[in-house]
């Protein structure tokens, strides 16, 4: 009787089960389900700021200023330096970010692209470099090498006198000397025009040889008359033998107008020209022998030698006597009178 019972209740669940499942059927079969509209769009992105310009590029570096001068001139203003070159331009502002998709179902509206990276701001180009300090001048010329020599007879120009020159001679490394104005030569009195075909002034002279001069014929180039027969009465334009060593033959060196009383340039022997060239025995120095009327040139001289300048001889009896180089050395000879 239970059992009955059990089965009939099973079959009242069924049945209504059944007519739940009718009803759901009839309601999708009736009106339309409303729809829920989807989310609106997301708003897109402000459009990313423009970048910043860059910095004004860096001014041209000023010009040095000129180097010093040789000889006591100034230098040189230095030169202005280079504008600096201006920035690259600036970079078109990023563009803005894309709008953001529309979410599902009303969500969210994406958020806005990141702003774009400026472009390098273009600088202003730099200002011109200021120009450079003007050079110092240079400073005042030194004695020429050689002017410290024990033997120098002079350390500077002022040492010369009026218009002479303090140099080593014959080369650096000798003793300096000073090469004076060359003195006036001897000359016959004439008309402008000079008799005999000759010159009566340099000037005339110069036709021919700039540095010329016209001096007494029968007296050397150190303005001497060294006896014999009495010279013409007229002048003659004398020229200069040389303009440097390398117009002279190889022993000889060019002794300039000025020094030894010459009056116009002259080659002259020379069997040294510095002391380190005299070695054959100790103390060997390398002496000058310009005499007028005896123009012996340069040569070597040692310790044992009786003289080296003429102050080393005997004066006084019959004759004085001068300083001479000889085929060993030095000698005193007497300084006989010419005729």
């Amino acid at each position: 009787m239970r059992t009955g019972s059990l089965w009939v209740g099973l079959a009242v669940a069924l049945l209504a089960l059944a007519g739940c499942d009718d009803g759901d059927d009839a309601g999708q079969s009736g009106d339309a389900a409303v729809t829920v509209d989807g989310g609106a769009g997301g708003v897109g992105g402000d459009p990313g700021a423009g970048g910043m310009g860059g910095a004004p590029g860096a001014g041209g570096a000023g010009g040095m200023g000129g180097a010093p001068g040789a000889g006591g001139m100034g230098g040189e203003p230095g030169a202005g330096g280079e504008p600096g070159a201006g920035g690259a331009g600036g970079g078109a502002g990023g563009m803005g970010g894309a709008p953001g998709a529309g979410g599902a179902g009303g969500g969210a509206g994406g958020m806005g692209g990141e702003p774009g990276a400026g472009g390098a701001g273009g600088g202003a180009g730099g200002a011109g470099g200021m120009g450079g300090d003007p050079g110092m001048g240079g400073m005042g010329g030194q004695p020429g090498p050689g002017c410290d020599h024990p033997r120098s007879a002079c350390q500077a120009d002022a040492d010369c006198g009026e218009g002479g020159t303090c140099a080593p001679f014959p080369e650096a490394g000798a003793p300096c000397v000073c090469v004076g104005p060359p003195p006036e030569p001897q000359r016959n009195f004439c008309e402008p025009g000079g008799g005999l075909g000759g010159c009566c002034t340099n000037d005339e002279c110069a036709a021919d040889q700039s540095d010329a001069v016209c001096q007494a014929e029968g007296y050397d180039r150190q303005g001497a008359y060294c006896g014999g027969a009495a010279p013409p009465d007229f002048n003659g334009c004398v020229a200069p033998a040389c303009a440097g060593h390398g117009e002279c033959a190889m022993d000889q060196v060019c002794v300039p107008a000025g020094l030894f009383g010459y009056v116009v340039a002259e080659c002259a022997r020379a069997t040294c020209r510095t002391d380190a060239d005299c070695d054959a025995r100790a103390g060997g120095e390398c002496r000058p022998f310009f005499r007028r009327c005896y123009a012996a040139g340069l040569h070597c001289t040692y310790a044992d030698d009786p003289c080296r300048t003429d102050a080393d001889c005997p004066r006084g009896g019959p004759f004085d006597q001068y300083c001479a180089p000889v085929m060993d050395g030095t000698a005193c000879l007497d300084d006989v009178p010419r005729p």
